[in-house]
């Protein structure tokens, strides 16, 4: 009987082995390398720009200041009058132009400029405003009310208040800047503005006067006012500051220089819908109100560095914790911690009654630094069963 072996079972491949054998092996046609580009290939690359619509361009271009954006028409046919549409004019000072060259430049602008395109945004930067006489401002701020500019950022460095008198229905941010914080500069905040249409005014440098009652009311014509930011303005003779506008959602205010004259004035306050209340500096005001006007805040930020008036300035904070006692949310920062805790028997007082608190929100630039004040943070939630600590740390000089 003949001798025949068993067949050997066939091991059982990996779907992995599977697919390798049953996949065919490449020809040298499909593994060669691909051809090199030539060198005018490897130059030129894809043009991602001109592909975009007209809108998308004009609004890159919208971030542009005006001399480089005025440059682009030399690029093709397409791009020679997109710039004359653009909705806002950002104009610097160009240190290479001469008075005379840089005048004729701007006039170019504005008559070149598509007429029956409206102005967005003007943008006057330091730079430009320090150098240029006013009659080209004037020009400028006249074009662009004509074209019913919506919002508008100055920059002067000085400023007659008679110099500037404009009206605008259709101006609704202003952003003025006049003055300097290092010398201690400040431009009497002109009377002569009309924008009954000004949403967000932000105002840095100027002097407040007050009217025969003793109280300043500059804001009293701004009738739709909704955002208010204050920085490093002063009261004539320390008198009120009177801000009283039914609108109003949102008050900043910052002030860093407290031994100069105007800063030490009172805050009186009558906006009956301010929902944010923000105070930043070197001393605190005395706030002017009742209970029933400040109920409406539910967010206030208070971060005050008198380190030289500990016992001076806690009982306003303490006034303020009082008066304005419906908010859900408090920032403090540590040095308001630190005024709050050097005053003498500060845990001996009645806590504040912040029902409604909902966040306590800490800055501080060291997060060991928060532990010092554990007890002030205790006293001050005594009456906040719901309220939460959170610790944000800060750069050290983001607040200044």
């Amino acid at each position: 009987m003949a001798y025949s072996p068993k067949p050997r079972k066939a091991k059982s491949r990996s779907r992995i082995q599977q697919q390798l054998t049953t996949t065919k092996k490449p020809s040298r046609k499909q593994i060669a390398p691909a051809k090199k580009p030539s060198r005018k290939q490897q130059h030129v690359a894809p043009d991602l720009i001109s592909v975009l619509s007209d809108c998308l361009i004009i609004h890159i271009l919208s971030f542009l200041d005006a001399r480089y954006a005025v440059r682009t028409c030399i690029l093709s046919k397409r791009w020679i009058n997109l710039w004359k549409t653009l909705p806002t004019i950002v104009i610097l000072n160009f240190p290479n132009f001469d008075d005379r060259k840089y005048e004729r430049f701007v006039y170019q602008i504005l008559s070149l400029r598509d007429d029956s395109t409206d102005i967005h945004t003007l943008q006057l930067h330091p730079a430009f405003m320090e150098k240029r006489s006013i009659s080209l401002v004037s020009r400028i701020l006249k074009y662009a009310f004509s074209h019913n500019v919506r919002s508008l950022l100055l920059d002067f460095e000085t400023l007659k208040p008679n110099s500037f008198s404009f009206s605008s229905s259709t101006l609704k941010s202003l952003k003025l800047t006049c003055g300097d914080f290092v010398f201690g500069v400040n431009t009497e905040f002109p009377n002569s503005l009309h924008f009954p249409a000004l949403t967000t005014l932000s105002l840095s440098y100027f002097t407040f006067t007050s009217n025969h009652d003793g109280c300043a009311e500059p804001f009293s014509t701004f009738n739709m006012l909704t955002t208010l930011i204050i920085n490093q303005c002063v009261v004539l003779n320390e008198k009120n500051l009177c801000i009283s506008n039914t609108r109003l959602e949102s008050l900043s205010i910052t002030m860093h220089r407290h031994n100069y004259p105007g800063t030490l004035f009172k805050i009186e306050l009558c906006a009956p819908n301010l929902h944010t209340f923000s105070y930043i500096g070197n001393h605190i005001s005395k706030l002017v109100g009742s209970k029933s006007i400040f109920s409406s805040i539910k967010q206030l930020i208070i971060n005050v560095r008198c380190f030289d008036m500990y016992v001076g300035y806690s009982p306003i904070i303490c006034n303020w914790l009082d008066e304005i006692s419906n908010i859900e949310s408090l920032t403090l920062d540590t040095y308001t911690l630190e005024v709050l805790s050097c005053f003498p028997d500060f845990l001996k007082l009645e806590p504040p009654s912040l029902l409604n608190l909902k966040s306590l929100k800490i800055e501080t630039y060291r997060l060991s630094d928060v532990s010092e004040f554990d007890r002030t943070v205790d006293f001050l939630l005594q009456n906040s069963p719901s309220a939460k600590v959170e610790i944000i740390i800060v750069e050290k000089w983001s607040k200044m």
